[in-house]
């Protein structure tokens, strides 16, 4: 049974605090299509493209958990929107107050964490002087990475100029894609990243996207689990777990509005706080 729809609620909340989601409420969400006679390779890439044209935006929201290095965990309420191709805002709650709010741009990121969750700071940016050597693994995830991450796991867009991801069969019967990062419209900026999707071959929806870079010992990973279906027909995983050598995250939304058009947002979505600190961009050379 699709849960229940609380994107009103949510609004409410959001817009109390900064106007981050647009003031439009999507449709109940269902179980997402099962096709029992499967797909081939040209169909399953087929949809995957397919997909790719169909959201170009998204607002939900849910329960965040941050896990860092050392398996201390975080838990908290969120609210979230994205614009392809490298637009984030993450904003969240504990007891009903916001407690931290993250803004990824290609200009920037901005990070505002309350005095009581800064223990979150951690588990989601490394120290502006942290620099990995070759082979060693860094002490924090990078959230700064999490817009283009977000579309490279759920509808990733290739370039029609560069050779197509080569495909192999596993013997779950599941398919395997690998690309260079450079096949990529909405990943930039990670020279040398190679990436990796498992994908369902009788629904064509991406289960698992691997990261892997030279300088880094272990992939990091993203999973998708308990996809939802909307009206239009547009499914979505209500649970990613992204792993990385430094810990956890876990995102998991009970509700979500997927535009085709980014306009839908609220206009000032992407506007970080005073209050907020500025990064620089993880893109940025």
């Amino acid at each position: 049974m699709a849960p229940r729809v609380r994107a009103r609620r949510a609004l409410g909340t959001v817009v109390a605090c900064g106007a981050l989601l647009a003031a439009a409420c999507a449709p109940a969400m269902r179980e997402a299509t099962w096709n029992l006679e499967g797909m081939s390779v040209e169909d399953a890439l087929a949809r995957l493209a397919e997909r790719s044209r169909e959201v170009e935006a998204l607002a939900g929201e849910g329960r965040l958990t941050l896990v860092d290095g050392e398996g201390e965990s975080t838990v908290l309420r969120v609210a979230l929107a994205a614009r392809r191709p490298d637009h984030l805002r993450l904003r969240a709650f504990k007891l009903g107050q916001a407690v931290l709010d993250l803004t990824v741009r290609p200009d920037g990121t901005w990070l505002w964490i309350a005095d009581r969750a800064e223990d979150a700071r951690g588990a989601l940016l490394p120290e502006q002087e942290e620099t990995p050597a070759e082979g060693e693994a860094a002490q924090s995830f990078d959230a700064r990475r999490l817009g283009p991450w977000l579309w490279a796991a759920l509808w990733p867009r290739f370039r029609e100029e560069v050779p197509a991801p080569s495909v192999m069969v596993l013997p779950s019967s599941y398919y395997a894609l690998h690309s260079s990062a450079e096949g990529l419209v909405d990943v930039g900026g990670f020279d040398g990243l190679s990436l990796e999707w498992i994908l369902d071959p009788w629904t064509a929806e991406v289960r698992t996207l691997r990261f892997f870079e030279p300088s880094r010992l272990r992939p990091e990973r993203v999973r998708l689990e308990r996809y939802r279906e909307d009206a239009a027909g547009r499914s979505w995983p209500q649970r990613m777990v992204i792993t990385a050598p430094a810990g956890e995250i876990r995102l998991e939304l009970e509700s979500v509005d997927l535009y085709a058009d980014p306009k839908e947002l609220a206009p000032r979505a992407f506007e970080p706080p005073s209050r907020a600190g500025r990064w620089p961009s993880a893109t940025a050379p």
